[in-house]
């Protein structure tokens, strides 16, 4: 088996994914390890997964910064509980 084309790498503040073909660091930092995202890079390479991977971690991305924000799922939930 080859040297895997895109690992994490522990950086302050999380991890970032290193590209070992272009020898460069490819995305942005993620607090948890994107096992997930690594696993679709490094195999199927399927677009549509990993955008939804993508915007998914760039979303928890944003909740954390901004823990006092509803997300649009906790707004609509709220919308149809209260009649």
């Amino acid at each position: 088996m080859g040297r895997r084309r895109y690992v994490a790498r522990g950086v302050p503040g999380g991890y970032r994914i290193w590209d070992n073909k272009v020898r460069r660091w490819w995305g942005d930092l993620y607090e948890l390890c994107p096992d997930d995202l690594l696993d679709e890079l490094n195999g199927a390479r399927d677009y549509d997964k990993i955008t939804t991977l993508l915007k998914r971690y760039r979303a928890m991305k944003r909740l954390a910064a901004h823990p006092h924000r509803k997300t649009r799922c906790q707004i609509l939930t709220a919308a149809r509980t209260v009649k």
